[in-house]
């Protein structure tokens, strides 16, 4: 029957839904990460959690918590693909920049541009090029494809070449000022992403910490539960298993700082 309704959601296209809802940016195998992880491991987490004995109270959250990690590891290939992208555009810009500068024509050098990778910025160049072909504003359709990618250096990009058509003036000159610009930023963002990282990091093991919590308090019996919380030596044994689980954290959290820096 589970598997029954799944294939009726698959056939509804989600991954195309949630690429829709997260908006630019996000990639289809982050899409399809998140749609199995709702689909599939959350119910069948919870599913083998019931049928081990697990009460439903305890099965809940961990089908949760696997989704959570789930939806981690989604976020994490939605990062790198705009590493990916950004790293590209960095390279195009500079072979966009050195081929202006040789005077070649806009339309030569989003050509030239579209066939020097195979990513998925030079991807959106090569549209752009067919697009230009057939007519279209070259600024509107950088536009768009900036948007489709969620790539702000290409959206800059695209209202420097439509400035460029309103009020004339040198190109490569904007483009070189625009590009130191965008290394500083750069800057900014890689540091940015280290702290990003770290506090992503300290959280997922949080989260696993809680998922073994719930692990080992589904076999404990409510008897036992009462005497963790009752008895004077119940608890001392919880308040040690606290204290464990906290300095293990923190142990952890400390060796990822060093780790980072």
């Amino acid at each position: 029957m589970l598997l029954l309704v799944t294939l009726i959601v698959w056939s509804l296209r989600p991954t195309d839904r949630v690429m829709r809802l997260l908006g630019p940016g996000t990639t289809r195998g982050a899409a399809r990460i998140i749609v199995i992880a709702f689909l599939i491991v959350g119910p069948g987490v919870m599913l083998i959690a019931l049928s081990l004995g697990v009460r439903a109270w305890i099965a809940l959250p961990m089908g949760c918590v696997a989704i959570g990690l789930c939806c981690t590891q989604a976020d994490s290939e939605r990062s790198r693909f705009a590493e990916i992208a950004a790293l590209e555009m960095t390279e195009l810009l500079d072979l966009f920049s050195r081929s202006l500068k040789v005077g070649m024509s806009l339309e030569q050098v989003i050509d030239t541009v579209s066939r020097s990778g195979q990513g998925p910025v030079a991807q959106a160049f090569a549209r752009c090029r067919h697009a230009a072909a057939l007519g279209r504003d070259v600024p509107t359709v950088l536009a768009e494809q900036a948007a489709l990618l969620g790539v702000r250096d290409l959206s800059a990009l695209a209202a420097l070449v439509g400035l460029h058509r309103e009020t004339g003036g040198g190109l490569a000159d904007r483009l070189a000022a625009q590009m130191v610009s965008i290394s500083r930023r750069r800057h900014l963002d890689s540091k940015l992403r280290m702290a990003a990282m770290q506090v992503t990091l300290q959280a997922d093991i949080l989260v696993v910490f809680l998922a073994i919590l719930l692990a080992q308090t589904a076999v404990i019996e409510p008897r036992n539960i009462e005497f963790l919380l009752h008895q004077d030596l119940g608890r001392q044994m919880l308040a040690g298993a606290i204290t464990l689980a906290a300095g293990g954290w923190f142990a952890i959290w400390g060796l990822l700082r060093l780790a980072i820096r």
